[in-house]
């Protein structure tokens, strides 16, 4: 599954939401994976995420074939500061960034990233 489209990226907001048993997340991703697509969450946004959450439920996410955990990346700091200067946190612009690339951003704070999020942003 290593070659598998990412279609959707999940936001600090998104990990969670699904931590705390949302159905809209898990449906989505459902969806996702039933259309023999992958989904990914930055590791910025899976720490942030798991501050609150309970363990077992971010682990049963990340376990999950169809999970990709994206890296920080020294190489990508030139894009993400910029990500960060219009957002103001780094946790929505990694997700910002891995969408750019990937396919879009869930969310449950869609408004955190303005009109630069634009069609990338979908709301859970």
């Amino acid at each position: 599954m290593s070659d598998v489209a990412i279609r959707i990226v999940l936001d600090t907001s998104a990990v969670m939401a699904y931590a705390k048993g949302s159905e809209n997340v898990g449906e989505v991703l459902i969806e996702v994976t039933d259309e023999g697509g992958a989904f990914a969450v930055p590791v910025v946004c899976l720490l942030e995420g798991s501050k609150s959450a309970p363990e077992a439920n971010v682990r049963l996410l990340t376990s999950n074939p169809a999970c990709r955990v994206l890296p920080l990346l020294s190489e990508d700091w030139p894009r993400l500061l910029a990500g960060v200067r219009l957002l103001s946190r780094l946790d929505l612009a990694t997700a910002l960034y891995a969408a750019g690339r990937e396919g879009y951003v869930l969310t449950g704070e869609p408004d955190a990233y303005g009109e630069i999020g634009g069609q990338a942003v979908i709301e859970i």
